[in-house]
């Protein structure tokens, strides 16, 4: 019997309830509403579309979506992704001998917290979308289904469904990560099916200067905004510690004295 790590908090509640139920992915919730399997991009990739002009685009149907961390492009950049050489690791502060504790205040489908706790990190993840809430732990049930190194990471990783800008200052936070949904491009593309789906189920976060101001608030070593590479600083918020730039995502580092 193999139990799953999952919290919830009421938002504005400092109650917590910790839900420890069986791993089988049948007891996951379905949502026939939801299409196209997805798996995780390379590096440069984010949990959330980019927020796009042309976002009156249909959601397309057809397979269920869902979070996998058991094959694919997961497990491919599990093995060949290239550590904490990353961008992202190295934007959280891992090093060795150093794995914090780091709250995914935007976890979208997981992909960002499983790299970290791949790398040892404790990774707590923040969803408010009900919907997208449920395909994790799902995903996170299979994972630890599926046993072996799989399992092991997921142990590292725990699930809460909220909303961040209410739980992180009861929370207390060392280390924070923000990957909002981002702003228009210059140049307008089509959002690949997969990415319109997720869009469609989380919608735009109209308060993420909000949220990065409250992860500012209250982080106590650092806070890492995922941004678009070529677009301007979010508005608002004091300018980054430093950068760091990748082909289409930047990492901005707030560090906390």
């Amino acid at each position: 019997m193999v139990r799953i790590p999952i919290a919830r908090i009421g938002v504005g509640a400092i109650e917590l309830i910790v839900i420890s139920k069986l791993a089988g992915a049948k007891d996951a919730p379905k949502d026939t509403r939801l299409g196209f399997a997805f798996s995780m991009h390379d590096n440069d990739s984010n949990d959330r579309p980019a927020h796009q002009e042309d976002a009156d685009v249909a959601v397309p149907t057809g397979k269920a979506l869902r979070c996998d961390f058991v094959g694919g492009a997961v497990q491919h950049r599990l093995r060949f992704g290239g550590g904490r050489g990353q961008d992202l690791p190295k934007a959280a502060g891992l090093k060795p001998g150093i794995n914090p504790h780091i709250i995914d205040a935007t976890a979208g489908l997981g992909r960002d917290a499983f790299l970290l706790a791949s790398l040892g990190a404790t990774v707590t993840m923040i969803e408010r979308s009900v919907d997208m809430h449920a395909l994790l732990r799902d995903g996170m049930a299979r994972a630890l289904d599926a046993g072996g190194v799989t399992a092991e990471i997921i142990k590292r990783m725990t699930l809460i469904h909220g909303d961040a800008i209410a739980l992180l200052p009861e929370l207390s936070p060392e280390i924070v990560l923000v990957d909002p949904m981002h702003p228009p491009r210059n140049k307008s593309a089509l959002v690949k099916a997969e990415m319109r789906q997720i869009r469609a189920i989380v919608g735009i976060d109209d308060d993420q200067t909000r949220l990065m101001q409250t992860a500012l608030a209250h982080a106590s070593r650092r806070v890492v905004l995922k941004w678009p590479a070529k677009a301007a600083p979010m508005a608002d918020i004091p300018p980054a510690s430093h950068q760091i730039i990748g082909k289409s995502v930047r990492y901005d580092v707030f560090m906390q004295s």
